[in-house]
């Protein structure tokens, strides 16, 4: 079998509950604060690197602009 079969079957089994992948299983060994955590921490990761593209997008349109 491909790998791409492979990686199919193995997340419809996944969704039916037949073979969990086995990421879904050491997913839940994190607590909640834990995880909610590490998506603050991403999405605060996000949003600075938007900021900071923003400013550089402003600051190359004022020295543009001049």
């Amino acid at each position: 079998m491909t790998r791409h079969i492979k990686q199919f079957l193995r997340g419809v089994g996944s969704v039916i509950d037949i073979a969990p992948a086995p990421r879904h299983r050491d997913y839940f060994q994190e607590s909640d604060g834990e995880r909610l955590r590490a998506d603050a921490e991403r999405i605060g990761a996000d949003m600075m690197r938007v900021y900071e593209r923003r400013g550089q997008d402003a600051k190359n349109t004022s020295q543009t602009s001049r």
